[in-house]
């Protein structure tokens, strides 16, 4: 069974959780209509973590320090039809 977002929130509740930033970032790339789309998804996922509703969670965040360049090349040819 899965566990339910209740559940969830309890186990999770005044933790820290470590966060894959590149992830993020990637899936607010995607986010159009507004300028720099990432940021603004990386903001909204942090406010309902820290929120109360979710359990207070505190997000740490991870990252490579380079972009492997098989992401690169997706991100870079995902851009260019995106905006052709």
């Amino acid at each position: 069974h899965f566990p339910t977002l209740a559940e969830v929130s309890k186990e999770l509740s005044c933790k820290k959780i470590a966060i894959d930033l590149s992830i993020w970032i990637f899936e607010g790339d995607f986010a159009g209509g507004v300028p720099k789309p990432y940021l603004r998804t990386l903001f909204f996922r942090c406010v309902n973590l820290m929120s109360t509703k979710f359990g207070a969670c505190l997000p740490v965040f991870v990252s490579d320090p380079r972009i492997p360049s098989l992401d690169l090349t997706l991100k870079n040819a995902t851009r260019a039809a995106r905006y052709k």
